[in-house]
């Protein structure tokens, strides 16, 4: 039960991590930012939301020193620059060089990184923890 658990609060949290990082795009773009500057900030924006959303709300794990913490937060950042890296080009390739629409693109791209987000939190960051869960 503990991994639907935790799949339906990826979701929940990813859901509000996603909308935080669609909104403030699509409200740059629409407000005249280029793609490439708008997709940077709400990336960024998003990523730092997400950390805290996935700790304390999604995987609920704790952190016994400052060195835990700072292992974790690095993981957590080094996996999301990957997705993040892979997003902005991917989109910037697809819009602007191929010119499918920025934001029907940006939703797709958005739904694949969601995916990898997940396996790479479940399997690479917020592993062999003892959860805030366990001390309930």
């Amino acid at each position: 039960m503990l991994k639907n658990k935790d799949f339906f609060r990826y979701i929940v949290g990813g859901g509000l991590t996603t909308i935080s990082n669609i909104l403030l795009y699509t409200i740059l773009v629409i407000y005249g930012m280029k793609v490439r500057y708008a997709n940077l900030i709400a990336m960024f924006f998003s990523k730092a939301f997400g950390y805290g959303i996935n700790k304390f709300y999604v995987f609920k794990t704790k952190s016994n020193s400052v060195k835990d913490l700072s292992k974790e937060a690095s993981k957590y950042f080094s996996a999301r620059i990957f997705t993040g890296v892979l997003e902005y080009f991917l989109l910037l390739f697809l819009v602007e060089v191929l010119n499918f629409h920025p934001f029907i693109t940006k939703y797709v791209i958005t739904a694949i990184v969601i995916v990898l987000n997940y396996i790479l939190s479940k399997y690479f960051v917020f592993i062999h923890k003892k959860t805030l869960d366990s001390y309930e």
